[in-house]
């Protein structure tokens, strides 16, 4: 819903580029080393073609350590982004 509303405010384009492929415990109930195991290939590209070369705004709820967000950026950039940038509504203080 909020990558979908920063797209109709700003008029570009949003697409589902990732899918999650296993379920994962929630990340803010982990220690590090459980939360690196926890989203270590959890994600997987939708359409390759619609990223490559391509500057991609990846948006998430909530950033606790980081270690979602650079799962995804990781996959992204592997299928050819240009660049990534993040936008996060909100941040977990641990």
């Amino acid at each position: 819903m909020i990558a979908k509303e920063i797209g109709r405010q700003s008029g570009t384009q949003t697409a589902r580029l990732l899918k999650r492929d296993r379920n994962t415990k929630e990340q803010n109930k982990l220690d590090l080393l459980e939360r690196r195991k926890n989203v270590d290939g959890a994600f997987s590209s939708t359409d390759r073609y619609s990223v490559l070369g391509k500057s991609i705004l990846l948006v998430d709820d909530v950033y606790t350590t980081g270690r979602t967000i650079s799962e995804c950026a990781k996959i992204l950039k592997a299928e050819g982004a240009r660049k990534v940038y993040v936008a996060v509504a909100a941040k977990t203080i641990i």
